[in-house]
């Protein structure tokens, strides 16, 4: 629509939009909109900026031609685009008005933005320099608003020696107002140099803005300096701070920080640079003696701004201090952390100061988490002095003193345990207090303590669950009714049925609290206690809540319905699902009742996932559309201030954050509806294709959703969706008048196509097909049909997933493709690798030759260097690849040999002897993967795998010594001929395994005895004697059974053919077989089974003989042995 536009009528309106009356505001807006969107308005507005009209409006003219500039400049002509810049500058320079000039330079800006890419605007160049010369302080200053107006492009027009010579002398301008201008076009400039790794070209300036924060603290200058510590702190969190200024800023910032006078947000920003400095520069802090006196720092200031109550005030520094003593916990080495802070901690917790005696357990308990290991040898006397500080006169000492025996029961239980018995005892005459403060300090510790309830008797454990629903129903805090809450479900999750006694009193009082009143201070002790019913009856059985649960369930109905809350709809979804799983466990007779209140949530549901909210295509569920009418404030003249500084979004819509309750909502959400659909099918309730067909499209189009929660919970639900597909069309083909329900591996079946899929999102279970089968005729192949959809939907998943993994950002969503591919694999099989096996063989080889699934987006940053021992996504990749190896013998005829070969390849080039132990543990592993079910196909191996076993069977890592042995094992029962040559080295390292190391689970001595084992079997023609005692002496495994069954069955083998070994070793042998009896607690029944059949046999051929063997035993043995063999007879 055309508006007619005159300078009066432009005046009219800014005049309005000035008024303190919202219609006026709105009215005026819309026409200057509409105004703006004729580029021939340009002028008028222009125009405007150099008449006599107030200062305000001139202003406001100014920044809509720069908007007008940004929509309509590439449309001018070559003479109007150089009158509007030679004139704009001409302004400029004639402008007086500081808030005008600014807002002209705005104009500068967007022109710059056409124009400099090509360096066709010399004139601005020459205006810079005229005015920087200027004696008027307003035109030195107008010199660098137009650098600032340039930041973008300034250091590659300007010689930067010369950029530092202007900014220099700007930033010792004796005019404030240049002063002032300089520090932020500095600052602005360096945001862009950042990016560009470039700082060094502007070194003197920036060591000169670090002088100047020295001044602007002294000065008290505090919107400069907090412009300059931020940008400072940018350039120490890039690493491109030189030495010598970095030292000179640190010092600056401790200062600062140490400042008790100064503003907290100051102070807190101060505190924040020093972060950084820790986190980017700690090998430049620990080498010039910085880590100790930073400690000092963060003691001193770890308990500023906080009252006696424990109550904090707002932006208090304290909290500072504690991220500043967290991150020297995280940065320098352990054992200086340690020593640093327990050694002053440890005096002042006998301080007459309450504030010092309170600095040193939070002190201690923040770096607990790095350095436990040392203070296991000091708790007995520290939990001492604590224990009395739990008592203390100042509530503050006594609330951080059940925080330092939390934080200590999560890292160092046992040894705390048994150095502080007594902590049981206080943990009950706090949760006994009369004081609701001392009961919650108790429920503190009592939370994290749940793995402890083992170690009392179960009367101790019910009465503190008396204790505590009497703490839920009495307490009149929400925080201390909300810990009791999660104490009682940790003693379900942890005791499970043996306290289903206390599940009906508990399921009272936990649905008491969420069916009364609703008010928003009570979301989170509702929330708990919706976890605390999805705890009893995931471990004490849905039938425990039947009672209540209709009405409940009929109750949340209404909950997330009408209130709609994000935050306890996110508790709610998921015992939604909780229900649906646990009541089909409990069997159809149990899940029909709860059926008729689970059924409303279905289309509840349904309207959350398919909305415009759940859909990639129209909306992201981080972000929210808004139309926007009116202007909103520019970030590039926010930096500059002034109280008209707005500007209008080129575009009709900008986006607005959005909490992140409605991600985690919708992915609860999806989980839910997922559950709800499974069960349908497990009461019979079949779907159409067309719903199958919907859902399936709908999971793959979240599965390209921009937020990493949803993308995370629609993967979960693929593998729920081929479940469904699967149960689907058995009941289809029962329903047609078939009974066979049995999968089979066909080719993957006629029918209809699966759709589109890729990356659409389109296509799914059956497509267009229908049911996808042939469907009803006389030659109706039951098994055929039921895999086909099924395969299809798996297929579609792989194409898109292998598209997708290449664009993904998140390795742990990453991860969770790798693991659904690997799942659907195993699940659906053969006829899923016949038609996914190039994207399952791509997909891995893309995770094992790039570090991280999206290296591009990383490439050319240099500060990013993850190591390859912390990707967790070549890990599950060859997860995925192992679970293929596994089905070698089936499907070999499509996996070729050269294929897995070049991967090995792959994997080889990670490896290096530097390589964490850990993570190569889970190459090795792949390699006795390789060697086990490809056999001889997998020479291949060999050599790579004899140069990398020496290295790898020194590791610390327990678990990689123990894939080291599993190897060699497999190398000679596969390759006997070829390993002869290297035996006797390969024993010598396995024997060297098997000696266990201090803090051993005895894993690797597990494993090495299998490998053992193998080799006397595969490789030595006549096994040496000391070698098969060693095997004896191992036995039973104490933590991997995974060669278990082999090495027994070579043990029974030997006593059945009854050769001179067995002879030689009777005695060993029968004392090995019964103390796998007594010790062998991880030993599976059948094993057990037959070592006592062997043990029963070898008495009847001679009981004599076996009683005078068994009479040297420990009495533990011979008394087991005796109830065994008593047993027998009876």
């Amino acid at each position: 629509m055309e508006v007619n536009v005159s300078e009066e009528m432009i005046y009219a309106a800014l005049e309005e939009l000035m008024k303190n009356n919202t219609e006026s505001i709105q009215s005026a807006t819309n026409y200057l909109l509409m105004a703006m969107n004729n580029g021939n308005s340009l002028i008028l507005f222009f125009s405007m900026i150099s008449k006599p009209y107030p200062d305000s409006a001139r202003q406001l003219c100014a920044l809509f031609c720069r908007r007008m500039i940004l929509q309509f400049y590439k449309e001018f002509d070559s003479v109007s685009k150089n009158n509007l810049k030679s004139t704009t500058l001409v302004l400029l320079k004639q402008e007086k008005n500081v808030l005008v000039r600014r807002a002209i330079c705005g104009m500068v800006s967007a022109i710059a933005s056409f124009e400099m890419e090509s360096s066709q605007w010399p004139e601005v160049i020459a205006s810079i320099e005229t005015l920087y010369c200027s004696s008027e302080w307003q035109e030195r200053e107008s010199a660098i608003l137009l650098v600032f107006s340039l930041s973008k492009y300034v250091t590659r027009i300007i010689d930067p020696e010369h950029l530092n010579t202007i900014l220099l002398a700007g930033l010792h301008d004796a005019s404030y107002e240049v002063l002032s201008m300089t520090v932020k076009t500095c600052c602005n400039i360096m945001a862009n140099l950042i990016l560009e790794k470039r700082v060094p070209l502007l070194q003197p300036v920036l060591a000169d803005c670090v002088q100047h924060l020295k001044s602007f603290y002294t000065s008290q200058d505090v919107d400069l300096l907090l412009l300059l510590l931020s940008t400072v702190g940018d350039v120490v969190s890039a690493k491109q701070l030189s030495v010598v200024t970095a030292v000179e800023a640190l010092n600056t910032a401790v200062e600062i920080f140490s400042d008790a006078k100064q503003m907290n947000v100051v102070r807190n920003a101060a505190g924040l640079l020093i972060l950084y400095f820790v986190e980017y520069y700690s090998e430049t802090l620990l080498e010039k003696g910085f880590v100790a006196p930073l400690v000092d720092l963060a003691l001193r200031c770890i308990s500023d701004g906080v009252a006696e109550d424990g109550e904090e005030e707002d932006e208090s520094v304290s909290q500072s201090a504690e991220m500043l003593m967290d991150g020297l916990g995280s940065c320098f080495p352990d054992d200086l952390i340690f020593q640093c802070v327990y050694g002053a901690a440890s005096q002042l917790l006998g301080s007459s100061d309450w504030r010092a005696r309170r600095s040193a357990l939070t002190a201690m308990l923040v770096i607990m988490e790095y350095t436990y290991d040392y203070f296991k040898p000091v708790l007995q006397p520290l939990a001492l002095q604590v224990h009395a500080l739990l008592h203390d006169p100042v509530p503050a000492v006594r609330r951080k003193a059940a925080f330092f025996f939390s934080e200590a029961v999560d890292y160092c239980e046992a040894v705390l345990l048994e150095a502080a018995p007594f902590l049981l005892e206080d943990i009950q005459e706090l949760i006994n207090q009369p004081a609701e403060f001392d009961i919650t300090n108790g429920l503190y510790i009592l939370e994290s303590m749940a793995s402890i309830y083992h170690t009392m008797t179960l009367d101790t454990v019910l009465a503190s669950l008396d204790t505590l629903v009497r703490i839920i129903t009495t307490a009149s805090l929400y925080k201390t009714q909300s810990l009791a809450v999660s104490c009682v479900s940790s003693i379900f999750e942890e005791m499970k049925g043996q306290v289903a006694s206390r599940a009906p009193v508990c399921m009272e009082v936990a649905v008491a609290a969420i069916t009364r009143p609703m008010d928003t201070d009570s979301i989170d002790v509702r929330g708990h206690c919706v976890e605390l019913l999805m705890e009893i009856a995931h471990n004490c059985g849905v039938a425990c809540l039947l009672p209540r649960l209709p009405a409940l369930l009929q109750h949340l109905y209404g909950v997330v319905t009408e209130v709609n809350d994000l935050e306890y709809n996110s508790y709610i979804f998921p015992f939604i699902s909780t229900v649906v799983r646990e009541g089909l466990a409990a069997g159809a007779p149990v899940f029909a009742t709860l059926e008729p209140q689970l059924q409303p949530f279905i289309p509840y549901f349904d309207s959350l996932l398919y909305s415009p909210y759940g859909s990639v295509h129209a909306f992201s569920s981080c972000i929210e559309y808004r139309d926007v009418n009116l202007p909103t404030a520019t970030s590039e003249f926010g930096q500059l201030g002034g109280p008209f500084n707005v500007d209008a979004d080129d575009s009709s819509y900008h986006f607005v954050r959005v909490d992140t309750r409605r991600v985690e909502c919708k992915a609860a959400a999806l989980d839910a509806a997922m559950s709800i659909k499974e069960s349908m099918l497990a009461l019979r309730h079949a779907f159409a294709p067309a719903e199958l067909d919907k859902l399936a499209a709908l999971l793959t189009e979240l599965c390209q959703h921009t937020d990493s929660v949803i993308r995370h919970h629609a993967h979960k639900a693929v593998i729920v969706m081929v479940r469904v597909i699967r149960a689907n069309e058995i009941l289809q083909a029962e329903a047609r008048g078939t009974t066979s329900t049995t999968p089979a591996s066909g080719n993957g079946g006629a029918g209809g196509a699966g759709g589109n899929g890729g990356n659409g999102g389109a296509g799914g279970a059956g497509g267009n097909g229908g049911n996808g089968g042939n469907g009803g005729n006389s030659g109706y192949d039951p098994c055929k049909d039921v895999s086909s959809q099924t395969v299809r939907f798996a297929t579609i998943v792989a194409h898109l997933y292998r598209s997708l993994l290449e664009k993904e950002e998140e390795a742990s969503v990453a991860v969770d493709m790798f693991y659904v591919l690997e799942i659907v694999g195993l699940f659906v099989g053969r006829e899923f690798y016949a038609l996914a096996l190039p994207e399952l063989l791509s997909v891995i080889d893309t995770a094992l030759k790039y570090n991280y699934p999206s290296e591009e987006d990383f490439i050319d940053d240099a500060s990013f260097d993850l190591l390859p021992d912390e990707n967790p996504v070549a890990r599950q990749a060859v997860s995925l690849l192992e679970s293929l190896c596994v089905s070698y013998a089936e499907i070999k005829p499509l996996l070729s040999l050269a294929a897995l070969q070049d991967l090995w390849k792959d994997v080889v080039k990670l490896l290096t002897p530097n390589t964490d132990g850990a993570y190569l543990a889970v190459f090795l592993h792949l390699g006795s993967v390789l060697l086990e079910n490809l056999q001889g196909d997998a020479l291949f191996l060999v050599q790579d795998l004899m140069v990398i076993l020496p290295c790898a069977l020194e590791k610390q890592n327990e678990t990689c010594r123990a894939e080291s042995c599993r190897c060699l094992g497999w190398l000679c029962s596969v390759f006997p001929a070829q390993m002869s040559d290297s035996v006797n080295f390969v024993i010598e390292c396995i024997l060297r395994a098997m000696q266990k190391r201090t803090g051993d689970s005895g894993e690797a001595v597990d494993v090495a005895t299998g490998a053992l084992n193998r080799i006397l079997k595969n490789v030595m023609d006549s096994p040496k004697q000391d070698l098969f005692v060693h095997v004896l002496e191992s036995l039973p495994p104490t933590c991997d059974i995974s060669e278990a069954e082999s090495v027994y069955k070579t043990l029974m083998d030997m006593y059945e053919n009854r050769g001179k070994m067995c002879m030689q070793f009777i005695n060993p042998l029968i004392h090995c077989f019964v103390r796998s009896l007594v010790k062998g607690e991880i030993l599976p029944a059948s094993i057990k089974k037959r070592i006592t059949e062997c043990l029963f046999h070898m008495y009847s051929e001679d009981p004599k003989a076996f009683t005078a063997i068994v009479q040297t035993f420990s009495q533990e043995e011979v008394a087991y042995l005796s109830s065994l063999f008593a047993t027998e007879n009876n």
